[in-house]
This record gives structure tokens, C-alpha cells and sequence, in this order.
């Protein structure tokens, strides 16, 4: 089954399949400067938790400085510690829930990054820490920004993430 085929079966959006046109699964991968996007094909595809929740934590580390509530920062540690495998998922989901409270009170650029690491639970929510560069970047209201932050996000997931292991997972789709 081709690529395009198995990433329709997972619903990629549209602009991620019109990005992609014919292009080998090895080069989209090297050439994709969407972290967001790698994170979400990476988190549907087999890639475990821990290392998909590490991901995530770098590149939430790209916006931490505009984290103002400490709940979120120590949030962002216990998830780096879970992919660590010193912290328990129990010990995850409550400093993600903790995180959550931060976020309605935290400003509107803070938001995103603490709500980023309370997504690092769930391994549906496989854009999170992207989504939160994304969010802060917008905060910059300067797209060069945003786009070289999930350019890094990119870079991030191609150094963590195995591609051997996500082509495994849409090879799977098939059964």
C-alpha cells in the first residue's frame, strides 16, 4: 500500500497530503520542516509513549521561556522525567492535570507551552509540544519565527523519532 494510501487511513490533513505529493516516505521525513506534523504520524504509528512524551518535552523546552507559571515548568519536568523512566504515568497525570489548572491561568503565550506538557499523557495528542511552539510563536506575531520553531521542532523529532519504526506502524495499517 503506498504511503499517501496509509496516511488518508490515519486522516493526515489536507495540507500534509498536498505537501507530500509523490514524495518517498525517506524524504518527506528528511525534508519535512513540521514538527507538529512528524509528532502526530510519529504518535499513530507505533512510536511508544516515552519517547514520543521526550519529543514533545524538547521541543516544549524551545518556548519555556515563555512559560510563566511554575506549574507548567514543573510539569514539563515530570513529563522529561516519565520519558526518562523516573516518573510514574500516575505521577505524569497529575502534574499534567496541575498543568491544565496553570494554563487557565496563565496568559495567553504560557497557555500553549503548559498545555503542551499536561497533553504529554496522551499519546493521541501527538502534536502537543509542536502545537505549543506553534501557539508562542504566534505570540511573536512574526511568521519567521514560527516557522523556524517548528523547523527546530522538526530537526528535534528527526534525531528522536526512528523512521524505520513509523514506516513499521503504517505497514501495519495493512493488517
Amino acid at each position: 500500500m503506498s504511503l499517501r494510501k496509509n496516511l488518508l487511513k490515519i486522516n493526515a490533513c489536507g495540507e500534509g497530503m498536498e505537501w507530500l505529493a509523490d514524495q518517498t516516505a525517506e524524504d518527506a521525513w528528511a525534508t519535512c520542516q513540521r514538527g507538529d506534523w512528524m509528532l502526530w504520524v510519529g504518535s499513530r504509528c507505533g512510536v511508544d509513549l516515552q519517547t514520543i512524551t521526550l519529543t514533545k518535552v524538547k521541543c516544549a523546552r524551545l518556548v519555556q521561556h515563555l512559560m510563566q507559571d511554575q506549574r507548567s515548568l514543573d510539569a514539563l519536568d515530570v513529563a522529561e522525567q516519565f520519558a526518562l523512566g523516573n516518573a510514574t504515568r500516575k505521577q505524569l497525570a497529575a502534574a499534567a492535570s496541575t498543568a491544565g489548572h496553570a494554563s487557565y491561568d496563565a496568559a495567553a503565550d504560557a497557555y500553549a507551552a503548559a498545555d503542551a506538557a499536561a497533553d504529554a499523557t496522551d499519546a493521541y495528542a501527538a502534536y502537543a509540544a509542536a502545537y505549543a511552539a506553534d501557539a508562542a510563536a504566534d505570540s511573536y506575531a512574526d511568521y519567521a519565527t514560527r516557522e523556524k520553531i517548528l523547523t527546530q521542532c522538526a530537526d528535534i523529532c528527526r534525531k528522536t523519532i526512528a523512521l524505520k519504526v513509523v514506516l513499521a506502524g503504517l505497514e501495519n495499517l495493512r493488517r
